[in-house]
């Protein structure tokens, strides 16, 4: 029982959509994260089966997610060799939080039709695990979240975020007082993290760093 074999199993996924299965395997597994959790079982691993918080429908709090990931000894209440399905809710990331040893690792599953994924919002999180399969190569690879976005990189990132926060508030103001039909109108704006620079930066599954991205994987879960 051990994460070193299940991401040496994962390594040999093939393409699964989220939410569909899309790699005509007879075992028909429904979507990407069941596929992932097939492989979790299979290692040995299995199911917390924690009880929601008092009026929430997730397990486990953000903030105490967030906590977990700089304190080592923060256990979540996981037993060990066990793990959390969507601990933070389905909008919420991870979508697992696996114990292996008394350690915790934060494991998120993406998907997408082509060799690079999309991020959404949601900027890939530094001591996050990711697990990515790509329908263009029926292929699966792992890689850190620090491998993909660099320190100096999100703080800039936040500088921004925290300059566009404060002329949004200003614009929302500026509604507010300009509205005479009393409709409330009000902006809100959305990041959206993706890949731009050609293949040789943006195919996952033949960029330079793809081998070192797994092994380091690997490494950190050995």
């Amino acid at each position: 029982m051990t994460l070193y074999n299940f991401f040496k199993g994962v390594l040999k996924m093939p393409y699964y959509k989220n939410y569909a299965a899309s790699s005509g395997a007879v075992h028909n597994i429904n979507k990407h994260e069941k596929a992932v959790e097939d492989q979790l079982n299979a290692n040995g691993f299995v199911s917390a089966n924690l009880r929601a918080r008092k009026g929430s429908s997730s397990p486990i709090s953000a903030s105490d997610r967030d906590k977990a990931m700089t304190e080592p000894g923060f256990l979540l209440g996981i037993p060990n060799n066990s793990y959390v399905s969507q601990p933070c809710g389905t909008n919420n990331s991870p979508d697992f939080i696996v114990n292996s040893n008394n350690k915790l690792y934060f494991i998120e599953c993406k998907s997408a039709r082509d060799p690079r994924p999309v991020y959404n919002s949601g900027l890939p999180k530094k001591g996050y695990i990711y697990i990515f399969c790509s329908e263009k190569t029926n292929e699966t690879t792992v890689y850190m979240g620090e491998d993909i976005v660099n320190d100096a990189q999100r703080t800039l990132i936040q500088e921004y975020k925290e300059k566009q926060a404060s002329l949004t508030r200003q614009l929302n103001e500026g509604l507010r007082e300009l509205d005479s039909l009393q409709r409330g109108v009000d902006f809100y704006l959305r990041p959206m993290y993706g890949h731009k620079g050609g293949k040789e930066k943006t195919n996952y599954f033949t960029h330079q760093n793809r081998n070192s991205s797994e092994e380091k994987v690997l490494n950190y879960v050995s």
